[in-house]
């Protein structure tokens, strides 16, 4: 199950009001890196319904780990992907 469908489809509207730019990094099948641009202020009771948002759809409980960033740079060509896997690479550490 992708991600970034778990985002969009239990979160989208709280989350398209709240965040700028948002980028997910699963770093192992159960283990996920969520970087965020927030449109204003952190939403903490955002980021505490994320992992109950990935277990729903996963079936089993997820860590997830949630950064803010200032900004996000966009790739020179190509698209800006929201979902970016590392697992199985030596970032994923």
């Amino acid at each position: 199950m992708s991600p970034y469908l778990v985002m969009v489809g239990t979160l989208i509207l709280e989350w398209a009001t709240a965040i700028r730019r948002y980028h997910v990094v699963p770093r192992a099948p159960d283990d996920f890196l969520i970087e965020v641009v927030w449109r204003a202020e952190r939403r903490q009771d955002l980021i505490e319904r994320i992992p109950s948002a990935f277990a729903s759809i996963l079936g089993a409980t997820v860590g997830v780990t949630v950064i803010d960033v200032d900004a996000m740079a966009f790739p020179l060509r190509g698209k800006a992907r929201l979902v970016e896997s590392r697992v199985g690479t030596a970032g994923a550490a």
